[in-house]
């Protein structure tokens, strides 16, 4: 499985980087100052775009780190899910591995898509209002909770909660709060860095995670609480 994931995984970096850093002409076509931008998009590279600045920079280590977590967070809470399964088994609550699978994913989706529409509704746009950019960013940032729940209380059911709340929020105020970063730039750093960052960068996070569990499983043989630790350690970084 570990195996699969990395394969997967860089066959997806590879394709990231092969797609070119302008890839959306249309866009960009007014600057940060609300006029038109200059006609060209610069005559550096994508990466000499994100590098010659701290704050894309920043931003680029950001959405490593988001997707990073998240991917080895899936990878936990797979493993959870199967040694769920194995109790389930013992103590005689079901036999068939597919469909205790299924349903436990078709319910945990169906949560997260309830949560993400209720985040996306026009009943939280309270939050936009009361919250600073500091909170807002905090909020992107993400917030470890799950993963010390996981590490120290491996509940399933608080696990599987913190699961939902992590992902319905991922799917809806971190993606907005991602993209108010990208609101006043310049067409070059349009054309270049938000696509170099939504691509390869966003695609590197998965291959860093299918990296750490394939090297773990590999050479030291770690435990859930393990990876669980781990993911609190880079959001804490």
């Amino acid at each position: 499985m570990a195996s699969l994931i990395l394969l997967r995984s860089l066959c997806a970096l590879g394709g990231a980087s092969c797609r070119p850093a302008g890839a959306l002409p249309g866009h960009g076509e007014y600057g940060a100052g609300g006029g038109r931008a200059d006609d060209g998009v610069g005559t550096g590279g994508a990466f000499r775009a994100v590098l010659q600045s701290r704050y894309w920079v920043l931003i680029t280590l950001l959405v490593l780190r988001l997707t990073w977590v998240n991917s080895t967070g899936g990878y936990v809470l797979g493993k959870v899910v199967s040694e769920n399964f194995v109790a389930a088994v013992g103590a005689g609550r079901s036999s068939d591995e597919g469909e205790f699978v299924a349903r436990f994913y078709s319910e945990l989706f169906s949560l997260v898509n309830v949560a993400a529409l209720f985040f996306n509704s026009s009943s939280f746009r309270g939050y936009w209002r009361i919250s600073g950019s500091a909170a807002r960013v905090i909020q992107l940032t993400g917030v470890p909770g799950e993963y010390v729940i996981l590490a120290f209380f491996p509940l399933f059911g608080v696990v599987c909660g913190a699961n939902t709340v992590e992902n319905s929020t991922g799917y809806s105020l971190q993606n907005t709060v991602r993209n108010v970063l990208f609101l006043s730039i310049t067409r070059e750093h349009e054309n270049k860095a938000v696509q170099l960052i939504d691509t390869f960068f966003l695609r590197s996070g998965y291959v860093l995670s299918a990296l750490v569990v394939f090297g773990g499983m590999a050479w030291f043989s770690p435990g859930t609480r393990d990876f669980a630790l781990f993911n609190v350690a880079l959001v804490a970084v």
